[in-house]
């Protein structure tokens, strides 16, 4: 039974984590039917998307998010997503590399827990 729930928990939890992953760590957001956490205005100008581009959708927030973490993760992926829109910067392979990493270990104990 436990690993069944397992397999479940984790197929119904895949495309949250894979909104997570792209946003904390390419600041790209791909949510086509808004049931992110973060909202996305797409025609927001370009000097407003600091300001206006994304918010957090409080609606959104999964039980295990606080709204204090999710504002953290509001930040981490505007300022990416800052940094490649308007900066043209983009992160080598291997920085991305250790992130996946790191974005994996986080998946095994939230699964695991």
């Amino acid at each position: 039974v436990k690993s069944i729930m397992k397999a479940l928990l984790n197929s119904m939890l895949h495309p949250l984590y894979n909104m997570i992953v792209s946003w904390l760590s390419h600041g790209e957001l791909y949510d086509d039917y808004n049931e992110f956490l973060i909202s996305a205005y797409p025609n927001v100008k370009p000097e407003k998307l600091w300001q206006d581009k994304y918010s957090l959708n409080k609606s959104m927030l999964p039980i295990f998010v606080s709204e204090s973490l999710a504002n953290k993760m509001l930040l981490v992926g505007k300022s990416l997503n800052f940094i490649s829109q308007v900066c043209h910067e983009r992160w080598n392979a291997d920085e991305v590399h250790s992130r996946d990493e790191i974005f994996q270990s986080l998946k095994e104990n939230l699964i695991s827990a």
